[in-house]
């Protein structure tokens, strides 16, 4: 075991990691405490860091999740402002999607997000309790995951069975390929307020 990173502000260094993601010989980190995206390579080397403290653009308040897709895009939650932000291997800001809402192409709290072998996009919609799904660059599908099933959906990874993985609360939930609805049950009333925290959503 080794350890790439201490705590700290510094580059290489980080508070309160989350999400992590690789693409090639190179690991990307949710840094959620500084407000960036951290790259390494595989054997732990510090390269650089792009994004900083910003409610809007290309900058972060909770960056939380992190995916990267084939053709090189980079997709990160911000948890904060209900929004995920698109970058290039560089860390060049390429767009953003979402927004605060229960409707298509919006989020309450997007947590995590993964990318299937076609290039679409998954987002865990954790207090509106789905997945929602978005075409390549975050195109809005009118589909999600779950709808019916999940609670509080977290972290969301692709097995080589093109299954999609769902840490889910206190369990992990399995979707096998094409298990979408065309719409979504309403957000609850009530909300729990062991999910994350108290106050979460």
């Amino acid at each position: 075991m080794a350890r790439l990173a201490r705590r700290g502000a510094a580059c290489g260094r980080t508070t309160s990691p989350w999400g992590v993601a690789i693409n090639g010989s190179t690991l990307y980190v949710a840094d959620q405490g500084n407000h960036r995206i951290l790259r390494f390579t595989t054997g732990g080397r510090s390269l650089a860091s792009f994004g900083r403290f910003s409610t809007s653009g290309a900058g972060f308040v909770t960056p939380y999740g992190i995916a990267v897709d084939r053709r090189g895009t980079i997709y990160v939650t911000d948890v904060t402002t209900d929004r995920i932000l698109m970058y290039g291997l560089n860390g060049a800001f390429k767009g953003q999607f979402g927004g605060l809402g229960t409707g298509p192409g919006q989020f309450d709290r997007p947590t995590g997000v993964a990318v299937d072998a076609a290039g679409d996009v998954y987002v865990s919609d954790y207090c509106n309790q789905r997945i929602a799904h978005f075409g390549r660059g975050g195109t809005p599908l009118k589909q999600y995951i779950g709808a019916d099933s999940v609670e509080a959906p977290s972290f969301l990874a692709f097995g080589r069975n093109r299954h999609l993985y769902v840490a889910d609360h206190h369990r992990i939930m399995q979707f096998a390929p094409g298990a979408t609805a065309a719409t979504a049950k309403p957000p609850p009333v009530a909300r729990a307020a062991h999910r994350l925290g108290s106050g979460f959503c």
